[in-house]
């Protein structure tokens, strides 16, 4: 119905406003939400949680960047929808959020992150899961584990091309690396063999 759909927009911004001018937000109720809706495919939907991932990264006490290790990984998802406007709006506010994390790398969750990161990349890369797979309990035993459980184990929120999926996660990676040094050495399978993969794949994009 139109005029729920008005009505519905109307009270988001009334809310996006509120948010905005209030000196603090509880943010910690908010994030469960924010993650749980995060699943869903729906490209109306996924339009206004990015709205509200842009809104409140742009709230500078927030400092929703802190907090990514909760909902990195449904955003990433959002890049494989299948709307081209639905994309690029997942692409741009992730790159804003790689951007607040270059600006201050010695506070960035790179235990809980990086595990993400690498679920992601291996989405540009099929084969990559089922390698993974076999030498999923040495995996377990030394590498951190996200909070909650994981986008990636074949919910509908992870359909759809992986492709740009795993692009905008390589070269997250990539920072990472250069960012965290030492901090992403207890990742140095995961990330080796993301590069060996890479390395044998047919697609170009993947091999640079």
């Amino acid at each position: 119905d139109q005029g729920v759909k008005n009505g519905a927009q109307l009270l988001d911004r009334l809310m996006k406003d509120i948010v905005a001018d209030a000196p603090s937000f509880p943010l910690e109720p908010f994030l469960p939400v924010l993650r749980e809706h995060l699943r869903k495919t729906n490209t109306y939907v996924r339009h206004f949680l990015l709205g509200w991932v842009t809104t409140l990264h742009a709230i500078e006490h927030i400092k929703l960047h802190q907090h990514l290790p909760h909902i990195l990984e449904g955003i990433f998802s959002i890049l494989a929808d299948n709307h081209q406007e639905i994309k690029l709006q997942a692409d741009t506010a992730l790159a804003h959020l790689l951007r607040s994390l270059q600006e201050g790398p010695e506070s960035v969750d790179y235990a809980h992150i990086t595990p993400v990161l690498v679920r992601c990349a291996e989405r540009l890369t099929p084969n990559a899961s089922a390698e993974k797979a076999s030498n999923s309990s040495t995996s377990n035993s030394t590498n951190p584990t996200t909070p909650n459980d994981s986008f990636g184990q074949g919910g509908e929120e992870m359909q759809g091309d992986g492709g740009m999926v795993g692009r905008v996660a390589y070269m997250w990676i990539l920072e990472f690396v250069r960012m965290g040094g030492k901090q992403v050495i207890p990742f140095t399978g995961d990330i080796v063999q993301l590069v060996f993969l890479g390395s044998g794949s047919d697609r170009e994009d993947v091999r640079k």
